[in-house]
């Protein structure tokens, strides 16, 4: 499943360094530098003139963290990780992920810095 895949695969690089990773949404409560996950689609794509089949995957990545320079550096290591990468992901093959957006927020209530990536992830 992409979803462990990603989870795996984040909690795993060193150069990440976080390992409270959660699907859809943070913990009610959580201080700490997190990333919370997002998968949605999983549609086959069509390729002219192949038949390996690729799934595109759109994946939000929300990053964390109670210093604003903190999350602008952790979205910039997962900007160098995922943008234009092809390879494995855990179990996975990976033929390129794009970024397509990132945004930062503050957010009020949890009172934590917000870093939001979505990107286009090309399973085969």
């Amino acid at each position: 499943m992409i979803d462990i895949a990603l989870r795996n695969d984040l909690i795993a690089d060193s150069n990440i360094g976080v390992t409270n990773v959660y699907p859809e949404r943070l913990p009610q409560g959580t201080s700490a530098t997190s990333i919370v996950y997002n998968v949605d689609g999983g549609f086959a794509q069509v390729q002219q003139g192949s038949k390996l089949t690729v799934v595109e995957y759109n994946v939000q990545l929300d990053v964390y963290a109670t210093s604003y320079a903190e999350v602008r550096n952790l979205v910039s290591s997962l900007l160098t990780k995922y943008n234009g990468y092809a390879g494995d992901l855990d179990s996975m093959v990976v033929a390129g992920a794009y970024v397509r957006s990132v945004q930062n927020t503050y957010e009020e209530v949890t009172r934590l810095y917000r870093g939001i990536i979505d990107i286009d992830l090309h399973v085969k």
